[in-house]
């Protein structure tokens, strides 16, 4: 009987976690958007040249402090200190409504929502433990930043090679 305790409240857990985490993903969306619409984030930098180096600051300081006082702080305090980074990340994203195409910045959101999603359920329906995961997953990173970073190398050469077959 223990163990089914353990497994709904584990199971309880991290479905609150993975609420939290789409709330705090709706903060920033909603956050980023807003700014972006409005222009106020410009009108802000402009107004405020240092606002960059705030918020960068703001940020670091909010996950320090969120860490060191996970343990002794109420759930309440932590609930404030990750919204505030929500909103600090939300004005932070604004500047990529600038860089890419609004369309380009929707799809990658729900791509990587609808990714997100597949591992909630799966991870909520599987009977595995799925605590070896991690390694494997560790793993698969390092092997993708290795290929990018061949492949961007082979991209170069070929792009030089391209260059030179054109001006000869």
């Amino acid at each position: 009987m223990e163990t089914s305790f353990n497994t709904l409240t584990s199971r309880n857990s991290l479905l609150t976690s993975y609420v939290w985490l789409v709330v705090g993903l709706l903060i920033s969306a909603v956050t980023s958007t807003i700014l972006y619409a409005t222009n106020l984030l410009l009108y802000a930098l402009y107004y405020f040249p240092y606002l960059a180096i705030i918020l960068v600051i703001a940020q670091f300081g909010i996950a320090i402090g969120f860490t060191a006082s996970m343990r002794r702080a109420s759930a309440t305090t932590l609930k404030v200190l990750y919204i505030a980074y929500a909103l600090t990340l939300g004005v932070s994203l604004t500047s990529l409504g600038y860089v890419y195409d609004i369309g380009t910045i929707g799809v990658a959101l729900a791509v990587t929502s609808m990714l997100y999603v597949c591992l909630i359920i799966i991870g909520m329906t599987t009977k595995r433990n799925l605590a070896s995961i991690g390694t494997i997953a560790f793993a698969g990173l390092i092997a993708l930043i290795i290929s990018q970073l061949i492949l961007a190398i082979l991209a170069l050469v070929f792009l030089h090679v391209y260059s030179l077959l054109l001006v000869y």
